[in-house]
């Protein structure tokens, strides 16, 4: 009777454990099921960031490179005019280039802003991205480019404030109608350039333009580092 009991009793406890295992078991393998899901869902969220984020760096990269030869330009043109004016033998040429650049004729535009990085630097995924790929981006930016940013705001700042402080006062001739259509009289312009605040401006934007270039050449280098290192992850990401 005892061994009938005792056999029924392990019977029960057999199967009892059975069921446990098969559910556990299943429990398991449902959330390790989910959790690799969720993996592989937040894997295509970075693979997603990354790609994002390269588009930004190699296009703005682009600009850069692009306005490079611009900024190098501009140096050797205020060099020329400010060697030029000091022999009083400036080119109609070369004044009606510097008449054009303080009229706001030749304008620049800079935005260094990459829509990813700026909606997504805050977020947790963007925190999983590696710490070597963070630094670059933050590098690149918050600093490089905000730099550059400033430069090219005071490069601006500098010409509108003469503009509309030195040179308009003073000129008759300054157009204010439509700039297209209209035609300045060089050789007053000639003879005004010729007062020393014109000197002291052509100096002041030498300087700043320089300072862009340079500044331009060290983003560009910041920014090959960032697009070689998103590169190398999405290779890993794949």
């Amino acid at each position: 009777m005892r061994d009938s009991i005792s056999r029924n009793f392990l019977q029960l406890a057999g199967r009892y454990a059975a069921e446990v295992l098969i559910i556990f078991t299943g429990i398991t393998i449902s959330f390790l099921f989910e959790q690799s899901r969720e993996e592989q869902r937040q894997k295509e969220a970075l693979l997603l960031l990354a790609q994002s984020l390269l588009s930004d760096v190699e296009t703005e990269r682009a600009l850069l490179i692009k306005d490079l030869p611009v900024s190098a330009e501009w140096v050797e043109r205020m060099d020329s005019l400010r060697v030029q004016r000091e022999s009083n033998t400036v080119s109609p040429r070369q004044l009606s280039w510097l008449y054009a650049v303080l009229t706001g004729q030749e304008m620049f535009l800079f935005d260094p802003q990459s829509p990813t990085y700026s909606s997504s630097v805050s977020t947790s995924l963007y925190g999983q991205l590696p710490d070597t790929v963070r630094k670059k981006l933050y590098t690149v930016y918050e600093g490089r480019l905000r730099y550059l940013q400033l430069l090219y705001d005071q490069q601006q700042e500098n010409i509108t404030s003469f503009r509309n402080h030195s040179m308009v006062p003073s000129l008759t001739h300054v157009p204010l109608g439509d700039l297209d259509k209209m035609q300045p009289d060089l050789e007053a312009f000639a003879r005004e350039l010729q007062q020393p605040k014109y000197g002291n401006l052509l100096n002041q934007l030498i300087i700043t333009e320089k300072l862009c270039y340079r500044q331009n050449e060290d983003a560009i280098e910041a920014m090959t580092e960032v697009a070689v290192s998103l590169k190398a992850y999405l290779k890993a990401l794949k």
